[in-house]
């Protein structure tokens, strides 16, 4: 008989158990599942709003079911970049060299701020696709 893995979402946490297919029978009404496989088992259905999308746990009961952005489609590792606003204040520090007639390079005490951009990219971050299922 050939066995099947199930990875299982219950109470805030994630549990990797091994179930024979018949034992699906004996799993919650509504639990949700992730398959390694191409279809969900007889006794289950797939949860097609969780395709592209990172699962978690709601807090929030009335926020069950709720989708933020778009999906990420197949294999894909979406390009993106950060912007971030960076402030600093210095005290006055006196170098007599540093600040001498020619330096241009040197800066005066008090606020300073600059925005950052980085460039596009991907997050490199290994993944795995899973099927998620949901017991009927």
């Amino acid at each position: 008989m050939r066995t099947r893995t199930f990875g299982m979402l219950a109470v805030g946490m994630v549990a990797l158990l091994g179930f024979e297919g018949a034992a699906l029978a004996d799993l919650p009404k509504n639990m949700i599942f992730f398959m390694s496989g191409t279809a969900c088992p007889a006794g289950s259905s797939r949860l097609t709003n969780a395709n592209g999308r990172m699962l978690l746990v709601a807090n929030d009961t009335g926020a069950i079911g709720s989708t933020s952005g778009k999906a990420l489609a197949d294999r894909e590792d979406r390009r993106h970049k950060h912007k971030a606003k960076v402030s600093a204040n210095l005290n006055e520090h006196s170098i007599s060299a540093a600040s001498s007639c020619c330096n241009s390079q040197s800066t005066r005490k008090g606020e300073h701020s600059a925005e950052l951009e980085t460039d596009e990219s991907t997050s490199a971050l290994p993944f795995v696709q899973l099927l998620a299922c949901k017991v009927d």
